[in-house]
C-alpha cells in the first residue's frame, strides 16, 4: 500500500510524494487501530526498532501521528515531529491515500 504527502512544513517541496506505508510502522499502525499514536522517545520505543536510525538521523526525539476520519472511514494523518535538539523545533506533515479513496478501518 502507499501513501500521498500532500503537505509538509518540514520541506514544502515535498508535495505529492508518494510514500510506501510498509516503511512507517507508525502509520501502518495508525491504519490499523484508527487511533492516536505518541511516542515520546523513539531511541527505546521497540515498536519503531527498524526505523530508529532514520528518526536519529533526523534528530527526531517524539512524534504523534493523529488519524484524520470521516464516519467510519481513515482519511489521512497527521504526523507532528520533535527535535532531539531543543525539544522545540516541530515540523508537521500530512498524509492522504495514494488513490485519494478514505482507507477503510483495519486495513494495512
Amino acid at each position: 500500500d502507499k501513501a500521498v504527502v500532500v503537505a509538509s512544513s518540514e520541506n514544502p517541496d515535498v508535495k505529492n510524494t508518494v510514500i510506501e506505508i510498509n516503511k512507517y510502522p507508525e502509520l501502518k499502525r495508525v491504519i490499523a487501530t484508527s487511533e492516536p499514536l505518541i511516542i515520546n522517545d523513539v531511541t527505546t520505543s521497540p515498536f519503531l526498532e527498524e526505523v530508529r536510525e532514520v528518526f536519529a538521523k533526523k534528530q527526531i526525539r517524539s512524534i504523534a501521528v493523529i488519524p484524520i476520519s470521516a464516519a467510519d472511514h481513515l482519511l489521512g494523518a497527521i504526523f507532528l515531529l520533535i527535535s532531539d535538539i531543543t525539544r522545540s523545533s516541530r515540523s508537521a506533515t500530512f498524509m492522504l491515500p495514494e488513490n485519494a479513496r478514505p482507507w477503510s478501518r483495519g486495513t494495512a
